[in-house]
């Protein structure tokens, strides 16, 4: 008999604001991911359609672009690891449009 592999999920919120919330057609959803996924890996789970990866990914599809912000539990990704950041179970990402005030 074949040893049991246990893959050990992790729960992610997922909290899309403003023109992502159009996009992705909800403004919150929970997603499962194996351990020792990272923002990149997300974001591929996440991304369903030519639209939704058009409108995270530069072009090219590797990197994100640049009116896309995305945060973990509050803190920008790109004072960490930007989308090579490891996640934990009940981590909350955010993806976020930059706005500007005067």
């Amino acid at each position: 008999m074949a040893p049991l592999i246990r893959i050990t999920c992790m729960k992610i919120t997922v909290k899309f604001h403003s023109k992502f919330r159009k996009v992705f057609q909800t403004d919150k959803t929970m997603i499962e991911l194996p351990e020792s996924a990272t923002v990149r890996n997300l974001l591929e789970a996440i991304c369903n359609s030519s639209l939704q990866r058009k409108t995270i990914y530069a072009p090219g599809g590797v990197e994100l672009r640049h009116d896309v912000l995305i945060t973990k539990n509050r803190m920008f990704i790109f004072h960490m690891k930007r989308l090579e950041t490891e996640l934990k179970d009940g981590d909350e990402i955010e993806i976020l449009y930059p706005a500007g005030g005067g």
